[in-house]
């Protein structure tokens, strides 16, 4: 070394003697956190996860995935109200993820080029009953079929699909693709049987509870809620549930040219699209303000466009009636007095105001549905589950998808350890948008059509993979002390020379990197 050269500290061996990890306070931890479209999801499914397959062209493994917690993707990719996109945090940077537009392309690309889900090896595992063949009873016979039990499917109609089948007009869902998705994902691979047109009473309950180890009842809700009022006898009123049955059965209702509707929901947006596709005029009747509509608002915008007359704050006081037959029904108006605990108008019926009367054909009445008659059960024995809108009614399939799969779950865990797992009460970590860094995304604008794969991929690509390791690397090129170690397709945390200074929490764009106070 010269006398003009500056003083230069050498090491002559390897920093890796200096374990500099004892300096820390904090730790970095590297795992993954719920996302809000994850947790808002009635499904459960795991959708950073499947989506993240996407962004890599991995569309095959995207779909098994999916088929983890949902084997009806194509279905709900047609009907979902998608409450994953009302809380996906990229609305907040620029617009929502496509999830719902994602997820149906998965189900159309299956359909197309004949997917299959994995076959699994059988095994001589209990008979389980499942009453009723609709999205829960669905779900769940296919969670049990993946885990090797006998599920067999008691349907009261020639046909199978529940509500899918009978309550949700084909314009919204094509009843072939629908039957093909049953069929390719939950029916030809597993040993699932299937009895149709045999309706559960009191007898043949008791003879599935000597056949079967346990029974899930999937019976939906098929009932639907009186008006009440004078009247309702009359021919020509017909409930919601019992008009979208013989339309998608292909029976004549015979509604007439003028039909009144009643209510706020989808089911009565249904039946208001239906009878207008039929040719009719079509009023419906809400008793409060088109903001406090239940129904989802992609379908009240539609039944807008094909023309049906909204007649809000207004509720039916009696049906008249000529020979037996609906001829005109009696209503009064409404004014909003305040809100309720739930936020919706409080509608005040003034007693002294006049009322209208309207001339209609027919009346439908949808102001709601309960669950069905399960009086077959006398009370809830030991091995038998309830589920789906039999015991809550949501109105979505997705919601009956994700109680079939918890129901197998606890079936599964009755049948092997003869106990019920109890549900996780702790609060969950969901990732929140101000948590992210920004830094690492540019806008871009949201695709919903999707005319080759890589519009798949690049709309996939918008995702923030909340609370997921998306593999960007930021931890291992920003740490100061090499304490990143890449680990085959992920990273792991040298901890004898991290020093805690969360340079790789700070960096990472997706907020799986956290840290936690140091134990002394």
């Amino acid at each position: 070394m010269g006398k003009s050269d500056p003083f230069t500290s050498v090491s002559y061996r390897s920093t890796l003697a200096n374990t500099t990890g004892d300096w820390r306070a904090q730790r970095p931890v590297l795992k993954s956190r719920l996302s809000p479209c994850k947790f808002a999801c009635p499904a459960r499914n795991n959708i950073p996860e499947w989506i993240g397959l996407l962004k890599r062209g991995e569309f095959r493994k995207a779909w098994e995935v999916l088929l983890e917690t949902n084997p009806l993707p194509f279905v709900c990719g047609e009907v979902c109200p998608h409450p994953c996109e009302d809380c996906c945090n990229r609305s907040q940077f620029d617009t929502a993820l496509s999830i719902r537009a994602l997820e149906g392309f998965l189900g159309q690309e299956a359909l197309r080029k004949h997917w299959h889900p994995p076959k699994q090896t059988a095994l001589a595992r209990a008979k389980v009953a499942i009453i009723g063949s609709g999205p829960a009873g669905l779900s769940c016979a296919y969670q049990l079929a993946r885990l090797g039990y006998q599920p067999t499917i008691f349907e009261a109609l020639p046909s199978i699909g529940g509500l899918l089948r009978t309550g949700i007009p084909g314009y919204r869902l094509p009843k072939d693709d629908t039957e093909k998705e049953i069929m390719n994902n939950i029916l030809s691979p597993f040993r699932v049987e299937v009895r149709t047109s045999t309706p559960v009473d009191k007898e043949i309950f008791q003879d599935i509870k000597k056949e079967f180890q346990a029974i899930f009842v999937a019976t939906g809700a098929q009932r639907s809620k009186r008006l009440g009022i004078p009247g309702e006898g009359a021919k020509g009123v017909l409930t919601g549930l019992d008009f979208l049955k013989m339309v998608n059965f292909g029976q004549d209702p015979g509604i007439g040219k003028r039909v009144a509707v009643m209510g706020g929901g989808n089911t009565a947006i249904d039946a208001a699209v239906c009878a207008r596709n039929k040719g009719a005029e079509v009023l419906l009747m809400y008793r409060r303000t088109r903001e406090d509509m239940p129904a989802f608002e992609e379908e009240i915008r539609e039944a807008e466009r094909k023309g049906i007359e909204f007649c809000f704050l207004t509720r039916p006081s009696r049906i008249l009636s000529e020979n037996g037959h609906v001829k005109r029904i009696e209503c009064q108006k409404g004014e909003v007095k305040g809100r309720d605990r739930e936020g919706r108008s409080k509608v005040y019926f003034p007693k002294e105001a006049p009322p209208m009367e309207i001339e209609v054909n027919s009346v439908v009445t949808a102001i709601g549905e309960e669950p069905s008659d399960l009086s077959f059960l006398e009370q809830e024995p030991d091995g038998v589950f309830i589920g789906g809108d039999a015991r809550a009614p949501a109105g979505m399939v997705s919601a009956a998808i994700g109680s079939g799969r918890e129901a197998a779950e606890r079936i599964h865990s009755y049948l092997t350890n003869g106990q019920i797992t109890a549900e996780d009460a702790s609060a969950p970590d969901i990732v929140q948008f101000g948590e992210l860094n920004l830094d690492y995304f540019e806008h871009r604008p949201r695709q919903t059509q999707f005319p080759d794969p890589q519009s798949v991929i690049k709309e996939a690509e918008r995702c923030f993979s909340c609370g997921t390791c998306n593999k960007c690397g930021n931890c291992w090129l920003f740490c100061p002390d090499m304490a990143i170690r890449k680990k085959q397709a992920s990273y792991e945390i040298d901890f004898d020379y991290c020093k805690g200074c969360m340079m790789c929490v700070q960096e990472c764009p997706t907020k799986a990197m956290n840290f936690t106070k140091e134990e002394q």
